[in-house]
């Protein structure tokens, strides 16, 4: 295994862990730096499920992250952390 500094990239963190068929799900995914882990996720073949409380927000992220990485497997699910039977239900749908 690679040590990594603080300089390391996400993609170099995750370089040699196979996550093809993974399932993940990002919550803040529509900004900062859960973009990039989604996107990250994404070109090693994993399903993305950017958790956000505006889906509006998070489907032209779903979209680009698509278009720069080839994968069709991601999507979009409103989250509010507030209500656990909104956790439940996102947690059910993206599951399947």
């Amino acid at each position: 295994m690679t040590r990594l500094g603080f300089e390391a990239t996400a993609a170099e963190l995750i370089a040699d862990i196979g996550l093809a068929g993974w399932r993940a799900m990002m919550t803040k995914g529509s900004s900062g730096i859960g973009i990039e882990i989604a996107r990250v996720w994404a070109t090693v073949a994993a399903s993305i499920t950017l958790a956000v409380r505006g889906p509006k927000a998070g489907e032209p992220v779903a979209a680009t992250i698509t278009a720069a990485t080839g994968n069709t497997s991601g999507r979009v699910g409103r989250l509010d952390l507030a209500s656990f039977s909104a956790r439940c239900i996102l947690c059910s749908t993206t599951s399947t």
